[in-house]
């Protein structure tokens, strides 16, 4: 996939058009760029194995960062989600999904933005 498309996709799922996103996602099929794998987690969180896959296949620091901070930001670990962004964001001061995420994390927006898993629904009324 082409830069110019992975930024529009991030593009899209900041606006919150996950259809869209969801689509350039399926189009791509090839499972072959960490940073689609991350849109897909975020876009589809309860799919098991798509930021393991990121992972395995991530060759920059810039894109194993990116998916430490989704993984945190889909836990609900704020806290990281925040220290990892600030330290990310040093180094990389374009990255828009980290920016995007950080202030998901950590505003009032999160939970309307953050997609949550019924077992943490689970955890959190008990």
């Amino acid at each position: 996939m082409a830069a110019a498309d992975i930024r529009r996709l991030v593009r899209q799922l900041i606006a919150d058009d996950r259809t869209s996103a969801a689509g350039i996602i399926a189009d791509d099929g090839t499972g072959n760029e960490p940073m689609v794998l991350v849109m897909a987690a975020l876009t589809h969180p309860f799919e098991d194995g798509l930021l393991a896959q990121a992972l395995r296949i991530a060759s920059s620091t810039q894109d194993r960062q990116v998916i430490a901070i989704a993984s945190a930001f889909l836990a609900g670990e704020t806290g990281r989600v925040d220290a990892l962004a600030r330290e990310h964001l040093v180094d990389y001061p374009g990255s828009v999904l980290v920016a995007w995420l950080a202030a998901c994390a950590t505003q009032p927006c999160a939970e309307t933005r953050r997609p949550t898993h019924p077992l943490h629904e689970q955890q959190e009324e008990s």
